[in-house]
């Protein structure tokens, strides 16, 4: 199989990769419960009440067991940049973010002349 070319809608294309660079992206996996004994400081976390709305929701869903999708540094709430571990409702929460480096890739399709 000829994966340089393909053919669309009867139009042949010559098809083209580019590396534009590497991207950050994080992603919010879950929550763990952790005992209060636990916490060496709890300046390190932040209550949920200091939150932003959208940091709110992402804590929810992870608390509820649900991934978020991956999103760049700057779409990713700032909060859990430097904060993994939330205070809410008289409960400490370690929430647990996945990092990662991936190379971005820029396809072009180009039509043959024949």
């Amino acid at each position: 199989m000829n994966w340089s070319q393909l053919r669309y809608q009867g139009t042949v294309y010559d098809l083209s990769w580019q590396r534009v660079g590497l991207v950050a992206q994080y992603k919010m996996s879950h929550t763990s419960h952790v005992s209060a004994s636990e916490i060496e400081n709890v300046s390190d976390g932040i209550a949920y009440g200091n939150l932003s709305d959208r940091a709110q929701r992402f804590f929810t869903e992870a608390r509820a067991g649900n991934e978020s999708a991956w999103y760049s540094r700057e779409a990713f709430p700032a909060e859990f940049h430097d904060h993994h571990l939330v205070k809410y409702q008289r409960e400490y929460y370690r929430v647990i973010v996945y990092t990662g480096d991936f190379e971005q890739y820029r396809l072009s399709a180009t039509p043959t002349d024949g």
